[in-house]
């Protein structure tokens, strides 16, 4: 894409969600580039589901008075995973703009098999 690969990986950390499907259906043959831009996109879509169960169910407990409290405690889980998944995708650009990669537990064998170039 006219970037170095470090450079490209690193941005599509940086953009989350959008800067990963840019680059891995812009990149055709640089593997990293791919497998940086594949674990975006599978974190980033991770992340906007679990927020969204969070707070389907903090509607549903606010909706029974009772368990209000227990939908604030749930909000506050809910901020502090926003800031937590920043934080990981900030962490993960570090690596890639050093060109060195870091493999998310679950999410990396996923990336791993989708990561390889395209003809």
């Amino acid at each position: 894409m006219g970037l170095d690969a470090n450079v490209a990986a690193g941005l599509s950390y940086l953009l989350s969600l959008v800067g990963g499907l840019i680059f891995y259906f812009g990149e055709k043959h640089n593997r990293f580039v791919r497998f940086s831009a594949m674990q975006s996109i599978i974190f980033s879509v991770g992340t906007i589901v679990l927020v969204f169960a969070l707070f389907v169910l903090q509607v549903i407990l606010t909706a029974t008075i009772i368990l209000s409290p227990l939908a604030f405690a749930l909000f506050c889980l809910t901020f502090l995973l926003i800031f937590a998944a920043a934080a990981v995708h900030i962490i993960l650009a570090i690596f890639a703009f050093q060109g060195r990669t870091m493999r998310l537990p679950i999410i990396a064998p996923y990336a791993d098999k989708y990561a390889n170039p395209t003809a």
